[in-house]
């Protein structure tokens, strides 16, 4: 059973899962190579894993194309949620929630940069689905969808995956940003993020890709080297992630790529972390503009003592310096 546990000092809610200790690794080196059959995501191994809840297929060619379960070693259970327990300055309550895993490909690939275009299109019709569904559960206050590519990354199992949690509480760093957003839009009537994604366009240093309706870029004040954000240019139909339409989403994914691909271009083999970033649930949370955007958070520096210190990170390659490298290793180079 995993717990919800409150460290009253940081004002910090920190996910005790006990249970996650026995999930599998098939990495026993940087590059070690799992064998498909010996792979719980491969086709035709499904009963290695929870029974699906959603699947996505484009072809005749295999029964899946997009796979969606319950975690098997999930860090927070759909066991009905009790009353926080108190014990001096601590509390305590059951770790309840949503924990799931969304499988990117029937193929025993990696990383997001090695999707077709019709698996990459059907993950973010997933993503986009079961967040949905997970906002839609009166139980739940936050979601996030997140990718963990490679062992510093955090990855158990090779296998190009995603994994949704969706938790009872709105973690305080999420509460914070999105009250942050909330003061400036009250403040100057518009939205902070689109604020800062038109002086990214203005400036166009730390620019990576763009589409027609996305920019990708290299934030102000990055804390790893080489992270990227990617956000809609305008305030228009882009503006909440659970109304995107299919073609949006599909321009979404391939941005994703591009950037994943300048990225191992320019870092080959690097562990990184994709997250799907949105506010936390309110009662018009379908309405909410101009706060959702995608995180590509490459794994390249080890947090040490400042960091833990003070939770200033410390960032060696200028956002400048690593959008122009991104640039110049664009997929076809």
């Amino acid at each position: 059973m995993s717990e919800y546990r409150h460290q009253p000092l940081t004002d910090q809610w920190i996910l005790i899962a006990g249970n996650r200790e026995t999930r599998p690794s098939d990495y026993v080196q940087h590059d070690s190579t799992l064998a498909n059959h010996n792979c719980p995501f491969c086709v035709g191994n499904e009963s290695e894993t929870p029974k699906s809840i959603l699947t996505f297929s484009d072809s005749e060619s295999s029964p899946w194309c997009v796979r969606v379960f319950e975690n098997k070693y999930p860090a927070l259970t759909s066991t009905p949620n009790e009353p926080r327990q108190s014990l001096g300055p601590y509390e305590s309550f059951h770790g309840f929630g949503r924990h799931e895993l969304i499988v990117l490909s029937p193929r025993h690939v990696e990383s997001f940069s090695e999707l077709s275009p019709a698996e990459r299109r059907l993950s973010l019709l997933a993503f986009q689905k079961r967040l949905i569904e997970a906002y839609e559960d009166p139980s739940i206050q936050h979601a996030v969808v997140f990718q963990n590519c490679r062992l510093d990354a955090g990855a158990s199992i090779q296998h190009v995956h995603c994994q949704l949690m969706g938790t009872t509480l709105v973690p305080p760093q999420v509460e914070h940003q999105a009250q942050r957003q909330a003061d400036y839009r009250r403040q100057q009537g518009r939205s902070l993020l689109h604020e800062l994604v038109a002086t990214e366009q203005d400036s166009g240093q730390r620019t990576v890709a763009e589409t027609d309706h996305l920019t990708a870029f290299c934030p102000f004040a990055s804390r790893q080297p080489y992270e990227v954000w990617i956000a809609p240019k305008s305030p228009d139909e882009t503006d909440s992630f659970f109304d995107l339409s299919d073609s949006l989403l599909d321009e979404l994914s391939e941005l994703i790529q591009q950037a994943v691909v300048r990225l191992e271009n320019v870092l080959p083999q690097v562990a990184y972390n994709t997250i799907v970033h949105l506010p936390p649930k309110t009662a018009d949370w379908r309405e909410q503009r101009g706060t959702w955007y995608t995180e590509i958070f490459p794994r390249i520096n080890k947090t040490a003592g400042f960091e833990w210190a003070t939770g200033c990170m410390i960032n060696q390659v200028p956002p400048e310096v690593a959008a122009h490298r991104l640039r110049e290793n664009s997929p076809s180079s």
